[in-house]
């Protein structure tokens, strides 16, 4: 599996990742990167056969361009494991941005059932991060 920055002309393709054959795309890429809320070298794909297996959007606040926050990782229902292919592609995308200067990385972790908060939970704690907060129900 390879893990790289996705190119002007595969934004199409990011945004369909996960979504159904009959649902239009929910995020529009081009208006984040015009807002200024994530850069193009920003975006992350985990791929295998030309398949997008997983994306991750890194960005920032200009108030706060130091600490770079993720604003999305997403993975598509596979044969293959969520998290082999979550750490995969959270780790070697970290590692590639290491020649920016950030100070922090930062996720706000939501998810729609319990079984998906809990592996993407793990999948960060297993990179290094730490639960600052917890909320409760």
């Amino acid at each position: 599996m390879n893990v790289r920055s996705i190119t002007n002309e595969e934004i199409g393709k990011f945004e369909l990742l996960g979504a159904s054959e009959q649902a239009k795309p929910a995020l529009n890429l081009l208006k984040w990167i015009e807002g200024g809320r994530t850069q193009l070298d920003l975006c992350f794909v985990i791929e295998k056969d030309n398949q997008f297996l997983g994306r991750l959007i890194y960005g920032f606040f200009e108030e706060q361009p130091d600490d770079l926050k993720i604003w999305q990782l997403k993975m598509t229902d596979t044969d293959y494991d969520r998290c082999e292919i979550g750490n995969q592609l959270l780790g070697e995308s970290i590692k590639q941005l290491t020649a920016k200067t950030f100070k922090t990385i930062e996720y706000h972790l939501y998810s729609t059932t319990p079984e998906a908060f809990e592996a993407y939970k793990q999948i960060f704690k297993t990179q290094g991060f730490t639960v600052e907060q917890e909320k409760k129900n």
